[in-house]
């Protein structure tokens, strides 16, 4: 007897859940039928002003009509009226905080897209981490090869074949990158000698009519932004060049943001692991296969100039930068333009 009233139950159960299946699924093909109407939604009077509205008033009276609709409110307006369900989700915020702008703002101060150089070349330029060269294990990495290689334990300089200085420069707009591999000092001179040279054999060819370049660049190290010698020899490269150079330097601890880090750097690092070199000329030429699935290319070459560190202030630094350099009116110790003239 149990077990028939549990049947029962069981049955009507079932019967009652197929009942909701087939409500919702009759009232979504109602919803579905009338957001394929955008009368059924809007007047044509409603249709005007939003033709005439701008992007603030139009997503705030949308997410009136959605709540004028109740349920499935938001989905009418979206599928009715092409809109995002983000923007009218947002346009509830606003009515329900009663957010308000000064007249004739139609954003909040510094939302919207941000400007870009998109007239102008846009550079990420940093030294990677020097590396001695010689039998030496390396990032405890993997590296296939055909036999076993002996490599010391210890990375001592004095039993090294001597070191070599990563330069990169990182062609934003096209993925590429351009490694310049010194023997010598990390130094300012160092750093546009690698810019001039690589302008010279790759960069003018691909932008044969540019006027200006922007570099993003870190506050420390070679291209330091307090320091006298970085800004001289920028003056200097732009009169070879006959360039405006507009530098962009990075606030302290934010390099993680400096695409060449992650975009450049960490690939080169990757086709690195494991490898042992006991030339400059073995690390260049595979740093020259490195790839991407983003489709990264890299062109090297090799920098033996010595360069000489702690050089004296040079008496016509202070004219010079009246004459070549302006500085912009936001962050003016890390934003400025160098003039070629």
């Amino acid at each position: 007897m149990h077990l028939v009233y549990n049947l029962l139950i069981i049955n009507v159960l079932y019967f009652l859940n197929l009942l909701k299946i087939r409500t919702f699924i009759t009232e979504f093909q109602v919803v579905v039928q009338v957001t394929n109407n955008p009368a059924d939604i809007v007047t044509d009077k409603e249709m005007e002003y939003l033709r005439d509205a701008n992007e603030r008033q139009a997503r705030q009276f949308v997410a009136i009509i959605a709540e004028r609709l109740g349920r499935h409110g938001v989905n009418l307006v979206c599928n009715a009226l092409d809109m995002s369900r983000n923007t009218v989700y947002r346009g509830r915020h606003e009515v329900q905080a009663g957010e308000h702008l000064e007249e004739g703002r139609v954003r909040k101060q510094g939302g919207g897209r941000k400007s870009t150089l998109s007239k102008h070349p846009i550079f990420s330029m940093d030294t990677k981490k020097k590396e001695i060269l010689g039998p030496f294990r390396r990032d405890n990495g993997t590296a296939y090869c055909t036999e076993p290689v002996k490599v010391n334990d210890h990375d001592y300089s004095t039993f090294s074949n001597g070191k070599m200085v990563p330069h990169g420069i990182y062609d934003v707009m096209r993925n590429t990158g351009y490694m310049t591999f010194g023997v010598s000092h990390d130094t300012a001179e160092f750093a546009c000698d690698c810019l001039v040279e690589q302008w010279e054999k790759h960069l003018r060819y691909v932008y044969p009519s540019a006027k200006c370049i922007c570099i993003l660049c870190d506050g420390g190290g070679s291209n330091n932004a307090r320091s006298w010698q970085f800004k001289w020899c920028l003056m200097e490269t732009a009169k070879r060049l006959g360039l405006d150079i507009r530098i962009a330097h990075y606030p302290p601890y934010c390099s993680k943001w400096h695409p060449i880090e992650h975009m450049l750097f960490s690939q080169i690092s990757r086709v690195w692991s494991g490898a042992v070199f006991n030339t400059i000329e073995e690390a260049s030429d595979m740093a020259a296969k490195t790839t991407a699935k983003t489709g990264l290319t890299v062109f090297t070459t090799i920098n033996r100039n010595i360069y000489e560190t702690k050089k004296e202030r040079n008496p016509l630094f202070e004219s010079e930068c009246d004459r070549h350099i302006v500085k912009d009116e936001i962050l003016p110790k890390w934003n400025y333009l160098v003039k070629c003239n």
